[in-house]
């Protein structure tokens, strides 16, 4: 993901700097790439789906539960951080 953010700067300071070298070239890549991650998250999401389909919610509920007790601080950090990203849309409606 940071190389992926790395080329757009690099695309934007080419544009901005007047030096359009590979202008088009950079930008396929950048799209190509942007493309690659959309269809890897959605491989991901599917795969997640099927889990939820093969296990029910109570086996997701106990793999959730298993998590927790194993890494409490990260999952305390994690259910912290859904929290404050849900504040975040909530308070902007």
């Amino acid at each position: 993901m940071s190389t992926n953010v790395n080329m757009l700067k690099e695309t934007n300071e080419s544009q901005t700097s007047g030096r359009q070298t590979g202008g088009t070239s950079r930008f396929n890549d950048v799209t190509s790439k942007v493309s690659d991650l959309v269809h890897s998250g959605t491989n991901t999401l599917r795969g997640q789906i099927d889990t939820v389909r093969e296990h029910g919610v109570d086996g997701i509920r106990r793999d959730v539960t298993d998590y927790a007790k194993k890494e409490p601080l990260k999952a305390l950090l994690l259910a912290g951080g859904i929290g404050a990203l849900a504040a975040l849309i909530i308070r902007r409606r």
